[in-house]
């Protein structure tokens, strides 16, 4: 079975030049068809944690691979979704959600591939709406697709749940669950808001750069202090 794995990291990443978010000897594995959650409150890491295993920030420490090799070299195969607008958003998001294959595949061919992804994530009907004209709702529908469209086998989502009230926030993370086992896909989802992982298979606390597995007592002790 294929997983991507986190082994004793510790890396550093800057923010607004002076700050640096930390992590410190974190080990993670997340296996194919498995939807395993994080959170964390803000600088907690969580951000950091997945830029690593994107392979887009180098750990000082440690490695992070998938199916035995280094993430650095699977980009293709490693998809990271963050809550921001596309650059382009005054597109349709179907044409959005195409951009990754323009250029490898005919142009027929990437629409139906981008229709196919936003039926996938049950935003069959946003193909024709520009970003600006979503409900927050189907916005990180439309980010999802856009990452699925290339196939890939890891997803990583950073905090996509945020802002989403709580029906909503439980739909998304039934939605990564069922993406992760139905297509066999490694999925990491990092939440500000324990409760939007109800559906996750595993869940653990990140805090200030240190993992604590979810089931462990202390996970509930800093969580409530925070």
């Amino acid at each position: 079975m294929h997983v991507l794995r986190l082994d004793a990291i510790t890396a550093s990443r800057s923010v607004d030049r002076h700050q640096a978010t930390t992590l410190h000897d974190i080990s993670l594995d997340v296996r194919a068809g498995e939807l395993v959650g994080i959170y964390g409150a803000r600088g907690s890491g969580k951000t950091t944690l997945l830029q690593v295993a994107a392979g887009r920030l180098k750990p000082t420490r440690g490695t992070a691979t998938f199916a035995g090799r280094s993430v650095t070299r699977q980009h293709e195969r490693i998809a990271l979704v963050t809550l921001n607008p596309p650059p382009l958003a005054d597109l349709p998001i179907e044409v959005h959600v195409a951009l990754p294959l323009l250029g490898r595949v005919g142009h027929r061919r990437a629409q139906r591939a981008a229709n196919e992804a936003l039926t996938k994530v049950g935003a069959a009907g946003s193909g024709q709406l520009c970003w600006s004209d979503l409900p927050a709702s189907e916005r990180p529908l439309a980010l999802l697709a856009h990452a699925l469209v290339r196939q890939p086998r890891v997803l990583l989502t950073d905090d996509i749940t945020r802002g989403l009230g709580a029906t909503d926030r439980r739909h998304l993370t039934t939605l990564l669950r069922e993406l992760a086992e139905d297509d066999e896909l490694a999925v990491l989802a990092a939440v500000s808001d324990p409760s939007a992982l109800s559906s996750a298979h595993h869940v653990a606390f990140l805090t200030q750069g240190r993992l604590i597995d979810g089931d462990d007592p202390a996970a509930h002790d800093q969580q409530g202090a925070s």
